[in-house]
């Protein structure tokens, strides 16, 4: 995998696809993951009872937004889903709001280590002790390809 994109299910979300899609147009073609990170309040917003229950329940509506949310960016571009590498990843961050940010980045940054993935794309920095500022702690930020949303990040992981 050559690149993870950190999605939010925001604009900002679309933003870092359509930096991603950028990057591998001008590289020739990546390979590209999606991944969502659900948090401890989605969790509780599935009105299930037991933890497996709200993540399968979380996961199960994560991944229908997604793929809406992949086509929408692809229309855009006027670009045919079969021509682009994608895969979408759902994974879980139960933890109180407090720490979501940094666990939302611990998961990004095990993926891309997993995968072997020298970037990780974000729609944004934000506030404080925002996820971006956590991926960043463990790279630096890479050039934006011409033409990306400016407020979007490429992060290159100082080790893959």
């Amino acid at each position: 995998m050559d690149l993870i994109v950190g999605h939010d299910l925001t604009t900002h979300g679309d933003d870092a696809v359509r930096t991603a899609f950028m990057l591998s147009d001008r590289e020739g073609g990546l390979s590209t993951l999606l991944v969502y990170v659900v948090t401890q309040q989605e969790l509780d917003k599935t009105g299930a009872l037991s933890f497996s229950d709200k993540q399968q329940v979380a996961v199960e509506k994560a991944y229908p937004e997604l793929w809406r949310r992949l086509d929408m960016v692809l229309e855009s571009r006027h670009e045919d889903a079969d021509k682009v590498e994608v895969d979408v990843v759902v994974r879980s961050a139960p933890v109180h709001l407090v720490r979501s940010q940094a666990k939302i980045a611990e998961v990004l940054l095990e993926i891309a280590r997993d995968f072997s993935a020298s970037r990780i794309v974000l729609g944004r920095k934000g506030r404080p002790d925002c996820v971006a500022e956590h991926v960043l702690e463990h790279g630096s930020l890479a050039p934006l390809p011409d033409g990306a949303p400016h407020k979007s990040l490429v992060v290159k992981l100082s080790t893959p």
